[in-house]
Formats: structure tokens, sequence, C-alpha cells
């Protein structure tokens, strides 16, 4: 079969990349839901430099780096990708999960995540041989959850007796707008961040007796509280800033009982709060996190993770 050789590779000529800006701040001016165009001008006129430039070379593949802690790639935005606050510090051993056994459940979670679809469709994207990290663990009498760093992601699992490990979500490193969003690797929109509470029986049959909470704590903060309409306060420790906070249900087994989480920092000080806002930015402006798509200006500041 006869193999044909690609075009040489050209520049549009200057007339066509002057029509292409054109068009697109014609485009922006006439779009109520954009606010100007004057004020869109250069990201509109960097769409156009990027719209010629997709015609002169090959894009490659995006993949995710497999160093440990680097953030994954994320789709673009109209407001770039926060990236982390710095370099991550050392992990901190997992009580009661030690040597070979915390890099035996860091990789039966890697594993069972391999399954997980990050969205509907899309299986969850990690880069050929990351090494999977261990950051928590929680034995429970219904089972276990674990927390583990995977190619710049914080991805969570558990086990609910008799049934085998499976995944359960992502804390961190999937920047996208979504009912139960994530914020960028290194970056929270509050002190505390939680996932949903997963409800756990005792014994293999019968009602909840008691429920899981995990999540991420920010800087600074070494415990996170839970606190109920009734007074009662459950404790967890922050280790390798997450957190897994288990209690006993009350006397209705089936219902789950939501606390309210507050961080505890070094000096005993409670912080905390309920995230308003519907985005985060890091101080240079870039996007940590986001409910819905952001409005430039409408986001508060996001905390360091470490």
């Amino acid at each position: 079969m006869t193999e044909f050789a690609p075009p040489p590779q050209r520049d549009l000529p200057r007339a066509a990349h002057a029509r292409i800006r054109a068009h697109l701040l014609r485009r922006a001016a006439g779009n109520p839901r954009w606010p100007t165009a004057r004020r869109w001008a250069p990201a509109l006129a960097g769409l156009a430099t990027a719209a010629v430039l997709v015609v002169a070379v090959t894009v490659g593949p995006t993949g995710r780096s497999a160093v440990p802690g680097a953030p994954p790639t994320a789709p673009p935005t109209a407001v770039p990708q926060a990236a982390p606050p710095g370099p991550m510090p050392p992990l901190s051993e997992v009580p009661g999960a030690v040597g070979a056994r915390a890099v035996q459940l860091a990789a039966a979670c890697a594993a069972v995540m391999a399954t997980f679809a990050e969205a509907p469709g899309q299986a969850l994207s990690i880069a050929p041989g990351a090494t999977p990290y261990l950051l928590n663990h929680l034995d429970h009498a219904g089972g276990e959850t674990t927390v583990i760093l995977l190619d710049g992601r914080v991805l969570r699992c558990a086990r609910v007796a008799p049934g085998s490990l499976q995944p359960t979500g992502i804390l961190a490193g999937r920047l996208a707008p979504d009912p139960d969003p994530v914020p960028a690797f290194g970056w929270l929109p509050a002190p505390v961040l939680a996932a949903r509470v997963t409800p756990y029986s005792a014994h293999p049959v019968g009602p909840s007796t008691y429920s899981v909470q995990v999540g991420l704590a920010a800087r600074g903060i070494r415990t996170v509280r839970g606190t109920w309409r009734g007074g009662r306060v459950v404790d967890a420790p922050v280790v390798n800033g997450t957190f897994i906070l288990r209690w006993d249900l009350g006397a209705d087994r089936g219902a789950v009982d939501w606390p309210t989480l507050t961080g505890v920092d070094q000096s005993g000080h409670e912080v905390g709060g309920v995230v308003t806002a519907p985005c985060a930015t890091a101080p240079d402006g870039s996007l940590a996190w986001s409910r819905t798509a952001p409005a430039p200006g409408g986001c508060a500041p996001a905390y360091p993770w470490w």
C-alpha cells in the first residue's frame, strides 16, 4: 500500500490570522454572557494564536507525570489551574500501617482505583508505572478506609465487611465543576474539606451502626473535630494532610447523623467554616477549586494543603 507523506508545515498568512482574531473579538462583543471584548481581548488573542499553531504543529498525548506530588494535566479553563503551593513535604508514617503493610495497602487501593470512572465513560487517567503512597488508613469493625497519593491525585478506597475493597472517589487533583467538586492538587477551599459520608454496619447483616467521613485538612490543622447538635464531639488526627473520622450512630441506626466539622490547630484553636463562595483561587489568581464555572473576581482565597 502506498504511503503518503503529510504536507509540509507552514504558518497561516497574516491576513488569515487577523481575520480569525477579528472574528473572535466580534463574537465576544456580541455575546451577553461574556463581560466585554476589551476584558477578554488578551485571552482571545491567545486563542487565535493557538488556532494558528494547531495548523503548524502536531499535539502529542497529554498524560500525567509519574513524579510523586506533580499536578495532573487538567482540561483548559477560563482561569488557569493553580500549581501546588510548593514541594510536598516528606510523608509521615501512618499509625498502624508502616513498612510492608503500608506498601501493600497503597498498592491494593491503587489497583481498585483503576476501575474508577473519573467521569461518565472516562476511566481514571494515571501514568503507567506511577507509585502509590499511603497517606492514611483506618481499620474499623465493618471494614477499612484507605487514602493514597497516586500521580498527583488523592484517592480513597473502602471495604465494607464481608465485601472486597472498592474505589470510593477522588479527594484532590481533578479540577472540574462537579456536584461534588474536587480541588486542584495542593489547595483547599476551606480549612477542612470532607467527602461524602459512608455508612457502615459493625455486622455483615443489619442496619448501619456507625459512619466514616474522609477528607483533607489545610496547613497547620492537627485535628479535625466533629460536633453534633446534642453536644457530642469526636476528634480525628490529621495524618499527611488527611483525616478519617469515625462515629457511632444514634438510636436511629439507619440514618446518617451529619456532624459540623472544624479544624484544630497546634494551639488548640478551632478554625473552620462553610464554603460559601462558588470557587477559590490561589494567591496568583489561578483556580484552585470550583463548584460551578468560575466568574473572574468572584472567588474566595484558597487555603494551602501543606
